[in-house]
């Protein structure tokens, strides 16, 4: 398992809608919005990258690898709702 090292910088998310079909990357459901964060997810704590998705134990820092938004979805039991 690799040491997530800290780092200065935001999370970088991306809101997930009805309208809106996202592929792989890291998902976390944030009360009533699902969260999308591509390629990495970052903050003053950590940093999560896709490229070492399969050395972590998740959830990490809550959020979940998918390999797309409907996975997503149904793992966090919001198939049917608009989020």
């Amino acid at each position: 398992m690799n040491i997530i090292q800290p780092i200065s910088f935001e999370i970088s998310q991306i809101p997930v809608n009805e309208t809106s079909l996202r592929g792989y990357g890291f998902y976390k459901l944030n009360e009533t919005e699902l969260i999308y964060a591509p390629e990495s997810v970052m903050n003053s704590e950590f940093i999560i990258r896709i490229n070492e998705k399969d050395s972590y134990i998740y959830p990490i820092y809550d959020w979940y690898y998918f390999e797309d938004e409907i996975l997503a979805k149904e793992f966090f039991n919001v198939l049917n709702t608009f989020i």
